[in-house]
């Protein structure tokens, strides 16, 4: 099987870089990566939020950060809308977010997948509440698409009613996939993603692999929808189904992950690790199984995975020019 790879590689990686990807799969023959156990962080009401934050900074190694009490007032001010919109994330999702985003208090955040904006907006008012409002962008939010696939609306239209104090504390990058972050992101710049796009295996797959050349190591990634198959599977059981289908494309990443990670219910995060070469094991493992995905895509996902692969095991750039500022699509 590992031959198999090994040939793909060869054929599909970036040129140049063809025999040296090759050499590292070849590297690690034999490796089994075994999925470990997350730490569990549910929230489930505002009531919870502070208590588990202090838990969660202890999980993270942060003991003593109290999380600010602007949060709170956030939540209040969420509670009272009015939302029906298909695939947006709950409230013990955004308790989660937020949580997560107390305990690090990243100096900006990128999202792969805005759809409405609602969870960049909840990204980029958890950072103001925790540092404060710089007066530029602290969320950078990428979208395939240009509108939105749950409202006839532009691509994150809810981001200013969601924060209209500060509506440019998120860039919307429509238009784009998660390859375009290493336009707007230095290599082991971010401390903090969410991928919350496209959950069809090996999106997601392919989505962490681009983003974490520019996570630092020890850094995490947030997973949203990581229960979202087996929740299609227990509604089909009862003669139901989900209005947006139900792929387990998040739910295995975050299952198979060999590394650190911790759950909160149907969203949960994942530790990048120091080495990212350390990656490339648990990717071929993920890349076998059986795609999701239209049979036509197959071929041209294939190439993308393995020219994402071949960026995991480079010496680091140490910067990389930053011309997010400027782009807004």
């Amino acid at each position: 099987m590992l031959l198999r790879e090994v040939l793909l590689a060869l054929r599909y990686s970036s040129t140049g870089e063809r025999l040296r990807l090759a050499r590292q799969l070849l590297a690690c023959s034999g490796h089994k990566c075994r999925p470990s156990v997350p730490e569990k962080c549910n929230i489930d009401s505002i009531d919870q939020f502070e208590s588990a934050c202090v838990r969660l900074a202890a999980t993270l190694g942060r003991p003593g950060k109290i999380p600010s009490s602007k949060h709170l007032d956030f939540f209040r001010f969420l509670a009272t809308r009015e939302r029906a919109l298909t695939g947006a994330v709950g409230a013990s999702d955004y308790f989660f977010i937020t949580a997560f985003v107390s305990v690090l208090a990243p100096k900006r955040a990128v999202e792969i997948g805005t759809l409405t904006g609602f969870s960049a907006a909840v990204l980029a008012a958890a950072i103001i509440c925790e540092r404060g409002d710089p007066g530029r962008a602290v969320v950078d939010t990428i979208d395939r698409a240009s509108e939105c696939a749950v409202a006839p609306k532009p691509i994150g239209f809810e981001i200013p009613e969601i924060i209209p104090e500060f509506p440019g504390a998120v860039r919307i990058h429509s238009g784009r996939d998660s390859g375009f972050v290493q336009e707007i992101a230095a290599p082991n710049e971010l401390g903090l993603v969410l991928i919350d796009a496209s959950h069809k295996h090996p999106w997601p797959l392919l989505d962490l692999l681009r983003l974490a050349p520019f996570v630092r190591g020890g850094g995490w990634v947030l997973l949203h929808d990581i229960k979202l198959g087996t929740l299609r599977t227990e509604m089909a059981l009862r003669g139901e189904c989900l209005p947006f289908g139900g792929a387990y494309g998040a739910e295995w990443l975050f299952d198979a992950w060999p590394f650190r990670k911790v759950s909160g219910g149907n969203i949960g995060a994942v530790q990048v690790p120091h080495a990212r070469s350390t990656l490339l094991p648990f990717s071929v493992q993920m890349m076998r199984t059986p795609f999701e995905t239209q049979p036509t895509k197959k071929r041209e996902l294939q190439v993308s995975l393995y020219r994402a692969l071949t960026t995991l095991s480079r010496r680091p750039r140490s910067s990389l020019s930053y011309r997010g500022s400027a782009t807004k699509v």
